[in-house]
């Protein structure tokens, strides 16, 4: 996966495009929208990356901070409902504290396309000898 700069036409940072792009393989091209916020947080932000991921089609948003979210900021992420992708559901909407991210949480993103397809079993009377 890689993130992408997401920025408006003047160039500068704007929640109302999001803060970074990741766009990822499936059955189709899909793509889901970051936004990164150091203080001051609050249910409002989440509620603007909804909104991002809404018009510009993603399929998840991930909202990731410096500070703990509070529980208006879970519940609205919740309210946001399920991506269903081909591996199953995961949150439209996922909240992660710079703090997690370090400590090994890793945000649900539905599966990239197999890189292994899977065959049958071929059934023989006796293994061959190698030569060595």
């Amino acid at each position: 996966m890689v993130l992408q700069k997401s920025t408006s036409q003047n160039q500068r940072f704007s929640l109302n495009h999001g803060d970074g792009l990741a766009p990822w393989q499936a059955y189709q091209r899909e793509k889901g929208r970051f936004a990164v916020k150091g203080g001051g947080i609050g249910v409002k932000d989440v509620r603007e990356l909804g909104n991002v991921v809404d018009r510009e089609r993603a399929k998840i948003g991930v909202f990731i901070s410096l500070e703990p979210h509070r529980q208006p900021m879970v519940k609205e992420a919740a309210g946001a409902g399920l991506y269903e992708g081909p591996t199953g559901k995961v949150p439209k909407i996922q909240l992660f504290t710079i703090e997690e991210l370090l400590g090994g949480r890793r945000p649900r993103i539905p599966l990239v396309e197999r890189a292994f397809k899977v065959t049958g079993l071929e059934e023989t009377a006796e293994q061959e000898e190698l030569d060595l």
